[in-house]
């Protein structure tokens, strides 16, 4: 009885902050925060296509928004997956657990997705995953419970590990399944999908998409990319280019999957209400700005410079549907990138500028032969890449040796392998004097390897097959951060600031508290007065 009186006290409470927040002295809250996250966004390129873009997608951002250019993050390499999680949370990944888009399970011995969770069931999706690795709160999660479940949360994403990771623990999530082109989700944000979900899911509407054409929106000599191409267009039929075993997989490389996306995102507005009370409300989107899979290797190119026109048309028609539906005033948007990889391609357009690749199984062998030349003709490694070595712990105690030992002995052949700058083992990495650096943000006990490694400026890992697998050098590199709509006055930002200042500033305009693992202050934003 006396948490009910509670709950609704403080119902109530958070109610009329938003009723006398049109005070002078209480600014009111926007009644919908509309968070986007571009993957593989570069600002390079965005610069290049400034001039072909439209008014009303990044340009309406840039020019009525408050822009942030530079942006950091606090560790060095990493992957987009564990940046989503960085800026969800406002902790790093020391903090918030997640070290990479997959980890090694020493219990299962292989590589698992970061979201992978076996307790959970999948919806419209034999895939298993949800945010229990996630080891923080994140800002859908201190909004939810700030409210008393009273905000209406979304989450929707192509990839299933950073839709959950931008959204956290509580809330709707849904992603495409790459099986079948449904929206899915899982038991642990739903008991089972909506009817409009499963509506959506039964009229095979991904087949509209993949029914397309998608050739050049302009003619040829529009695109600053055209000699690319020899001067000419190109023309694909969206489902006979993309067919085979990896159909829908291929699919999420072409523009049409974030049309899919916007698409879904806006049905989620309307059917769940979204933005009709005073009691702010969350729609977390990830789009996708990664290359063609067809045109991967090739950098630049005419695919990839369409491809960002029609994201540009994909944000233009998602804010005139809000501005429309809510008004300016009461939406706030945000947008920011992951980081990208500008050396992340097997064909540079000029071969004397620093970029190489790093085979991670090449380097894992060698460390097991020259660990087995120290210690005997076993398998000591178990797995390499995504900047983390994991030895085999369990034959290092059955042979009687310490740990520590093997460790050290693994930095001393690291050190000489071409495009490694720093190694550092878990044992390093857990003493004070290791307490602040980039390496160590990076690290968290429970899923890190044994050493952590970085790269060289210009390096990135690939496979056996000589694929980028996503891990990179990234030191120095900033992304972009806007705010637009609300109280948002125009306004360019040139100072580097944290990525973690970003959520702990938006929950501050939201009057709710940081995520529990933030460390952030509030960014420098000129906000209209009422």
């Amino acid at each position: 009885m006396k948490y009910k009186i509670f709950a609704c006290l403080a119902s109530l409470l958070f109610f009329f902050n938003s009723v006398d927040a049109q005070t002078p002295s209480m600014p009111e809250r926007p009644r919908i925060v509309v968070g986007i996250t571009i993957d593989g966004l570069r600002s390079d390129y965005l610069s290049l296509f400034w001039n072909s873009l439209s008014k009303g997608g990044f340009k309406r951002l840039a020019e009525q928004g408050a822009v942030f250019p530079n942006v950091r993050y606090s560790y060095q390499s990493a992957d987009a997956s564990v940046d989503v999680a960085s800026f969800a949370t406002g902790a790093e990944p020391y903090i918030h657990g997640i070290v990479g888009d997959s980890k090694f399970d020493r219990k299962l011995s292989r590589q698992v997705k970061s979201a992978s969770d076996a307790s959970v069931i999948g919806l419209s999706d034999t895939r298993t995953l949800s945010a229990k690795n996630l080891q923080c709160t994140s800002l859908a999660d201190e909004l939810q419970e700030a409210s008393i479940n009273g905000s209406k949360i979304v989450s929707v994403g192509i990839d299933p590990t950073k839709a959950i990771l931008q959204l956290g623990h509580v809330g709707n999530c849904f992603w495409m399944n790459n099986i079948s082109g449904n929206w899915a989700s899982s038991n642990y944000y739903m008991t089972s999908l909506p009817e409009w979900v499963q509506n959506i899911n039964n009229k095979k509407t991904i087949d509209t998409y993949l029914s397309k054409t998608w050739e050049t929106m302009y003619p040829a000599g529009y695109y600053v990319s055209a000699s690319t191409n020899g001067g000419s267009g190109f023309k694909y039929e969206v489902r006979a280019a993309c067919n085979g075993l990896h159909l829908y997989d291929n699919f999420a490389t072409t523009p049409f999957a974030n049309d899919y996306l916007c698409d879904f995102a806006l049905e989620a507005i309307e059917q769940l209400k979204m933005g009709k009370d005073m009691i702010p409300d969350l729609m977390l989107l990830q789009f996708s700005a990664q290359p063609f899979f067809l045109k991967a290797e090739f950098g630049l190119s005419m695919e990839l410079e369409d491809a960002y026109l029609r994201l540009d048309k994909n944000l233009q028609w998602l804010f005139e549907n809000l501005d429309n539906k809510f008004g300016k005033d009461n939406v706030l948007i945000y947008l920011t990138t992951t980081r990208t990889d500008d050396a992340m391609k097997t064909t540079r357009m000029n071969p004397n500028v620093p970029g190489k690749s790093f085979n991670v199984d090449r380097y894992l062998a060698l460390l097991n032969s020259y660990l087995m030349a120290n210690y005997g003709q076993f398998k000591w490694v178990l797995s390499c890449g995504g900047g983390n070595i994991y030895l085999n712990r369990e034959l290092i105690e059955e042979k009687g040796l310490n740990l520590k030992d093997v460790q050290n002995k693994a930095v001393e052949f690291f050190y000489l392998i071409p495009g490694v700058v720093n190694v550092a083992t878990s044992f390093d990495l857990e003493q004070t004097y290791f307490a602040l650096g980039s390496l160590r943000y990076a690290y968290y006990r429970e899923s890190s390897g044994d050493l952590l490694y970085t790269l060289s400026p210009g390096w990135y890992e690939v496979d056996i097959n000589n694929r980028p697998n996503g891990y990179k050098s990234n030191s120095s590199q900033t992304v972009p951060l806007y705010f637009y709509g609300w109280r948002i006055a125009p306004q360019l930002v040139s100072d580097q600031v944290d990525a973690a200042d970003a959520v702990f500033t938006l929950s501050r305009w939201l009057r709710i508290p940081a995520p529990n693992g933030s460390k952030g202050v509030v960014l420098p934003v000129k906000l209209n007065d009422k």
